[in-house]
């Protein structure tokens, strides 16, 4: 029920031109389960197929509807996730890394448990960034993460510290914009507009004709 690796190229590249004139970054995640070609010769066909498509499942449930979420290959997946918080998308791909090992897979000679390697990259669109760009990335970690053993979640921790900054206010972001200071913003975009939606939406309430004004001014700026 995901997407192909034909579909995410097509979404991916059109991901990359939303975040390119907007100046954002993305995070992408590559997953492959450990050992499948072993546990497809232990489980065989149906059960391997069946393990696969639990695996797409789970990620299903751990992915927002605004996310991106594809089958690449015969035993990986990769995510696009629109969002710069690396921090919580590794939160969110571990939780999902034990629920997929907590899955048993019965076969004649006992049981297996599944696991999954996964690398999480965040990177910044620059003008000549491609989705190919975005997957080497994601790829390089999954590397270390299955080079270490497996069953672990690989990511560039420098890029989580830079996350865990002190929250902005709207006060303090609205300062920095004013002062030319707008990169040290961008980062936390998502989560200022969250907390302003129910200050726009009393507004609309009472000002419709103002806000129909504000939206085609923000629309001509875009």
């Amino acid at each position: 029920g995901l997407g192909t690796q034909a579909f995410f190229s097509v979404s991916a590249e059109q991901a990359i031109s939303y975040a390119r004139r907007h100046e954002q970054e993305l995070v992408i995640v590559r997953m492959e389960i450990d050992g499948f070609r072993d546990l497809f010769m232990k489980i065989g066909k149906d059960k391997s197929s069946a393990l696969i498509k639990k695996v797409g499942e789970i990620l299903s449930k751990h992915t927002r509807q605004e996310d991106m979420l594809c089958r690449m290959g015969l035993d990986g997946f990769a995510a696009l996730l629109r969002t710069s918080d690396i921090g919580g998308s590794v939160r969110m791909t571990e939780r999902a890394r034990e629920m997929i090992e907590s899955i048993q897979l019965q076969h004649g000679n006992g049981s297996e448990h599944a696991t999954v390697s996964v690398g999480v990259a965040k990177l910044a669109i620059a003008e000549k960034t491609s989705v190919n760009d975005l997957l080497e990335a994601a790829n390089g970690f999954m590397k270390k993460a299955q080079q270490a053993g497996g069953n672990q979640v690989s990511y560039d921790k420098s890029s989580e510290k830079v996350d865990a900054v002190v929250e902005l206010t709207v006060e303090q972001a609205l300062h920095l914009i004013s002062n030319g200071e707008a990169a040290k913003v961008k980062g936390q975009v998502d989560g200022l507009i969250k907390r302003i939606l129910p200050l726009l939406g009393l507004y609309a309430k009472v000002n419709a004709k103002g806000m129909k004004q504000l939206i085609q001014k923000m629309m001509e700026k875009i």
